[in-house]
């Protein structure tokens, strides 16, 4: 609605299910009998943890993984519609890679492509969000050729998704397509340099939170051990807390560089 959907065409074209129990062998057959009779095009699953979550199945169990695929996703997409199942990512933006959370024949599996949704700015109101769409895998090798190498990220760079807000009642949405050596190849540039400074401030807050409950000073390599996450943007977010005066740095024995929060920091804390 917010995007300009007509209701009626909402009431007529989109069918929703929220099963309250784990589908049983029949209630799927009806699913499909019903997604034919329709003859629907698209069929979304909304998602993949939840359903196998639900069905009794473990997320990191590469045989219950092609078990739920036989069990559900196959039969839906013999029904001739396309099926797109969303899933959940691991958190950790530097061990995610290309894959979804859960054990790997979720990306084996995978018939046709996988796009992995890669935030760059938030959507909300009055404010205009972005993500990316990068391909994870291209089975049918038909949809690579139109995207482009995305840098430092392995993934290539198909579309970027845009929502502006317009308005309490309405939104648009726009999906761009990469384009080489153009304004939007700036913008993603932008974007990257953007979300490299996000979580570079992240990582600052986090080596901050480990300096303060500290009862002594800390060298490089026990703030690395303590804060999870790779070690170099650890280093590198320490380092800017030093230079900008938010940790003082002392040499201690063996000339080790010890680390603490400046006790004018931990006054105006309240600590």
């Amino acid at each position: 609605m917010l995007l300009g959907a007509r209701p009626d065409d909402v009431r007529t074209y989109f069918h929703y299910i929220r099963p309250a129990t784990a589908p049983t062998t029949a209630t799927i057959k009806t699913l499909g009998r019903r997604i034919t009779d329709l003859r629907a095009t698209l069929a979304v699953l909304d998602g993949v943890t939840e359903a196998m979550t639900m069905m009794g199945l473990e997320l990191k169990e590469n045989s219950d993984i092609a078990k739920f695929g036989r069990m559900l996703l196959r039969p839906l997409a013999d029904t001739g519609a396309a099926v797109v199942s969303l899933d959940h990512v691991v958190k950790s933006t530097e061990s995610r890679g290309r894959y979804s959370l859960g054990g790997v024949h979720k990306l084996n599996a995978v018939d046709g492509v996988q796009y992995m949704l890669e935030a760059v700015h938030p959507f909300g109101v009055n404010t205009e969000g972005r993500s990316r769409l990068r391909i994870a895998k291209d089975r049918p090798a038909q949809v690579r050729r139109h995207a482009l190498p995305g840098g430092k990220n392995p993934m290539h760079w198909f579309a970027d998704l845009v929502i502006v807000w317009r308005s309490d009642d309405f939104s648009e949405a726009f999906l761009y397509p990469p384009s080489q050596g153009s304004a939007d190849e700036t913008v993603a540039e932008k974007d990257d340099r953007a979300r490299e400074e996000l979580e570079l401030a992240e990582r600052a807050q986090e080596v901050l939170r480990v300096l303060e409950t500290s009862t002594v000073p800390l060298s490089t390599t026990n703030i690395i051990d303590r804060v999870l996450g790779r070690g170099t943007l650890t280093r590198k977010a320490l380092e800017h807390l030093v230079a900008a005066g938010r940790v003082d740095r002392t040499i201690g024995p063996r000339k080790a560089q010890l680390h603490s929060v400046p006790k004018q920091r931990e006054q105006g804390d309240g600590k």
